[in-house]
């Protein structure tokens, strides 16, 4: 009987972090010039984990609906200590690269860096963060 209370301790223990690590993110898409919402804008999310007992790992890539009328793509179940990636893309505007990770929301602004300090040579990508306006992060896309 107690190695089931522990068993049944240890699955709730297990449910709670896999859902109590969790947020909603909110992006409304924008024309970069006018500012104005883009409609139909896809999203491709893939989710990234990075465990020294788990391994590394992916889950995705995940086509989301596209944007509304309004320009907004809504995201739920992100887990704040995976490494998420996000790329909105639309027909006439460049693709646009997003990461959120600990809680921080950014973009790649297009640069590298190198990464020498384990002995071995690694390229990271260069990240910009991109604070929320009114809860929103906005997606500012260029067009062609």
């Amino acid at each position: 009987m107690k190695s089931w209370a522990s068993l049944l301790a240890f699955g709730l223990m297990v449910l709670l972090l896999a859902t109590g690590c969790t947020t909603t993110l909110r992006f409304k898409t924008v024309d970069a010039h006018t500012g104005q919402p883009i409609a139909g804008v896809t999203t491709t999310y893939e989710d990234h984990v990075y465990d020294l007992v788990l391994g590394s790992f992916h889950f995705g890539p995940t086509n989301l609906p596209a944007s509304t009328g309004d320009g907004v793509v809504v995201v739920r179940g992100v887990h704040k200590r995976r490494v998420s990636t996000f790329d909105f893309s639309r027909p006439g505007y460049s693709s646009a690269q997003y990461a959120y990770a600990g809680g921080r929301f950014g973009r790649h602004d297009g640069t590298n860096s190198i990464d020498t300090t384990s002995g071995e040579v690694y390229m990271l990508p260069h990240w910009v963060d991109v604070p929320p306006t009114n809860g929103w992060f906005v997606i500012r896309m260029y067009a062609r």
